[in-house]
């Protein structure tokens, strides 16, 4: 994001700016943001070390279905040429931070669904260390239940850690999104130009996905249910979570 500041002084006609630069590379390992997951940070490197471009920021351009690096060279860096052989190297902790909190919001739609609430459909959500949330359409009118919540919704979570389980993930054809999600039909957030799509599922939920997630439940860890908003005007429940600190 650019700081507009001719929007607060018309008369400022001069600033101090850092430099940024854009990265396209023919195959990458930077999990662009997306999908609620936030992007991954990353550098790419010559293969002698004497180019250093700091990955701040990745986006797919989705008319192009490229990703593009935002960044800038470290102090001393050559710039990159075209052509030239790169290494590409992801901050591999805060990638499994994001991993866990993305299949984290996943185990929340099972457990949702295990303690009877399979008629909440998600609609949104975020999975970032700042903010993580899944919020559902719907609305839960005994004010016992919504009172119980939090805790049943906990303890299912982590009864379904304990039990473990692979993370399935798969590519099929569009037209058979639905029966692999158990929907009544096609999302309509699914292109009609997109002749497969990824599948996660985990527990006894799956969903249309692009995201990173753990290779088996239990890598989750605990999952803390931070707030529950029961939104009645708009008929939605959201749902705050986070996840424990790495062991």
């Amino acid at each position: 994001m650019t700081t507009k500041l001719y929007l607060d002084d018309t008369d400022l006609v001069k600033c101090e700016a850092v430099a940024t630069a854009e990265v396209i590379l023919d195959a990458t390992v930077v999990y662009p943001q997306g999908g609620g997951q936030p992007s991954d940070k990353a550098t790419i490197s010559s293969v002698d070390g004497s180019v250093v471009f700091r990955v701040d920021k990745a986006v797919l351009d989705r008319d192009s279905d490229v990703v593009v690096h935002t960044g800038a060279y470290m102090p001393g860096s050559e710039p990159l040429v075209p052509g030239m052989p790169v290494v590409v190297a992801v901050d591999a902790e805060l990638r499994a931070l994001h991993a866990r909190l993305h299949s984290a919001g996943h185990l929340l739609d099972a457990a949702m669904r295990n303690l009877g609430y399979a008629d909440l459909e998600p609609t949104r959500g975020a999975h970032a260390p700042h903010l993580a949330y899944v919020e559902y359409a719907g609305v839960i009118a005994d004010p016992g239940e919504r009172e119980r919540l939090p805790q049943r919704l906990a303890a299912e979570c982590a009864a379904l850690i304990a039990a473990g389980g692979d993370v399935r993930v798969r590519h099929v054809a569009r037209d058979d999104v639905a029966a692999e999600c158990g929907l009544d039909e096609i999302p309509a957030y699914l292109p009609e130009t997109m002749p497969t799509v990824r599948i996660v599922g985990m527990a006894d939920a799956a969903c249309p996905c692009g995201g990173t997630h753990v290779k088996n439940v239990v890598t989750i860890g605990g999952i803390t249910i931070r707030k529950i908003k029961h939104k009645a005007g708009k008929r939605t429940v959201n749902v705050r979570y986070s996840v424990d600190p790495s062991p």
